[in-house]
């Protein structure tokens, strides 16, 4: 069976190669040491895309491995749920006072 990657995972990589680039955010121009003081829109300049795909798939292992850390951690995963819950009872509030347009005919 053949892996499939998620689109969206897709998309965000495509979409950050494009800043890095075109030098559009301020992620793709500051100098990065482990480029050697280099921002990732220069190493792309320089014609170093294996260095910025390198940098880019260092993040993605980092952020995976934290994210598996973090998902094993039952405190860590019960403050999560006590937030979101905080914030779905913000925007229950939030939405029980908007006004609602509702047009007669």
């Amino acid at each position: 069976m053949a892996f499939v990657e998620d689109p969206h995972i897709t998309e965000a990589r495509q979409q950050f190669l494009r800043e890095v680039e075109q030098g559009t955010s301020v992620r793709t121009t500051l100098p990065r040491p482990e480029l050697a003081g280099r921002s990732l829109h220069q190493v792309w300049v320089e014609e170093d895309h294996e260095a910025v795909l390198r940098w880019m798939q260092e993040q993605e292992a980092f952020a995976r491995a934290s994210a598996e850390r973090h998902s094993n951690d039952p405190a860590f995963m019960a403050m999560l749920r006590e937030r979101q819950a905080e914030v779905r009872r913000r925007n229950a509030e939030r939405d029980c006072r908007r006004p609602t347009h509702r047009h007669t005919a």
